[in-house]
């Protein structure tokens, strides 16, 4: 079995070889995908993160949900907690730099979360198995938070990011559906 810093080099230098328009067309296709399930229809407020360049893009998902009317929630990590807290915004202006470089929503009191009041996280992640297990980038921040949550999770996928074997620990949490190029599988 490979291991997880390996198969995180592979799955980076997979977004790296990807022309920049493919990765536009087929994030969208994953979004269709999802747009067009119960699960985002049900859904008024939406967990999600503004991906890196090494993940499915998410910032045209935000921008439908917010014209949607939905209610979109971004993670801020709290280093000295290790956890993940979820505040909502409103548009673009409420996203800054934060933690490792990843965009953030700026943190204010009145707009943080309760955690059971998100319908649908969307879990970012380099490497899933079929059964939903992921690498993400190793900080451990998302099984923190899933392991106190109990709402549906999901997570958009590649081609290259799917199907691979690695060794899944006693903390891993799995998300319960992958947004593939075929469609959303149930995990």
């Amino acid at each position: 079995m490979v291991e997880k810093s390996e198969i995180r080099r592979r799955v980076s230098q997979s977004f790296k070889n990807m022309d920049e328009a493919v990765y536009l067309r087929s994030s969208a296709a994953l979004h269709k995908h999802l747009k067009s399930s119960e699960l985002w229809e049900r859904a008024q407020v939406i967990g999600i993160t503004v991906a890196t360049n090494q993940e499915v893009a998410t910032m045209p998902l935000i921008l439908s949900a917010l014209q949607e009317g939905k209610r979109v929630a971004l993670p801020a990590v709290d280093k000295g907690g290790h956890m993940l807290h979820f505040y909502f915004i409103d548009d673009l202006t409420d996203i800054q730099t934060g933690f490792a470089g990843i965009k953030e929503p700026r943190r204010a009191n009145e707009k943080q979360v309760n955690s059971d009041d998100i319908d649908l996280l969307i879990v970012p992640g380099f490497a899933f198995t079929n059964d939903g297990y992921r690498i993400g980038y190793g900080g451990g921040y998302y099984d923190r938070f899933l392991a106190n949550w109990n709402g549906i999770t999901c997570s958009f996928v590649f081609p290259f990011q799917t199907n691979i074997a690695f060794p899944v620990e006693e903390h891993d949490i799995p998300v319960q559906y992958l947004v593939c190029e075929d469609g959303l599988r149930k995990c």
